[in-house]
């Protein structure tokens, strides 16, 4: 199996293989800190494929962490494979955004417009840039008395420490006029455009 130990984040996939051949049948069993492994174990369960040679743990938890052993077995006698599986805990701190200022702009029509951000986010999250809109001439939705937006772009945030990301709007118009929006999660943060 390689080495004597696995290492993997809170939520990722962790798999164990253990590929043994020799005279058939034979049989493969896995074990958890000492007790044979079944796929209805865990609340989402163990996945095992080819003839049990893989075991899989399709998200793992906290939980998981402890010494797998595999166990190969044959007429002939058996096998024994092992390996100690860590979990790092994932951290759950909401996503940071830094922004570049200043943060509202003015522009002549035909000139460019760059929104600068970065963003600080442990699990990669979705940073969504939106435009407030009207609908028939409203731009409020009687129904649920919120802003109409659109979605006009969204990017996946780098890992800690990355570097400014840059949303831009090119050659603009009369019509680019308006208030913008970076979403993410939680964060909401406006920018006003005015083009003259």
């Amino acid at each position: 199996m390689g080495k004597t130990f696995l290492i993997t984040t809170e939520g990722n996939r962790a798999k164990f293989k253990c590929f043994a051949d020799g005279s058939k049948p034979l049989y493969v069993d896995w074990y958890k800190n000492g007790d044979l492994v079944t796929k209805s174990q865990r609340v989402d369960g163990y996945k095992f494929r080819r003839n049990n040679q893989i075991l899989i743990l399709s998200s793992a938890v906290l939980s998981d962490e402890g010494a797998y052993r595999c166990v190969v077995t044959n007429h002939f006698g058996s096998v024994t494979f092992s390996r100690h599986l860590y979990i790092k805990h994932r951290t759950t701190h909401r996503p940071i955004l830094q922004f570049h200022e200043p943060t509202n702009k003015t522009a002549r029509v035909g000139e460019n417009v760059e929104f600068r951000l970065r963003v600080f986010s442990a699990s990669g999250a979705y940073v969504q840039w939106l435009k407030h809109i009207e609908v028939n001439g409203s731009k409020i939705d009687p129904q649920t008395n919120t802003p109409y937006v659109k979605e006009i772009t969204s990017l996946k945030a780098s890992p800690v420490g990355s570097d400014w990301q840059s949303y831009v709007l090119e050659n603009v118009t009369l019509g680019d006029s308006g208030i913008y929006i970076c979403l993410e999660s939680l964060i909401l943060v406006l920018y006003m455009v005015n083009c003259y």
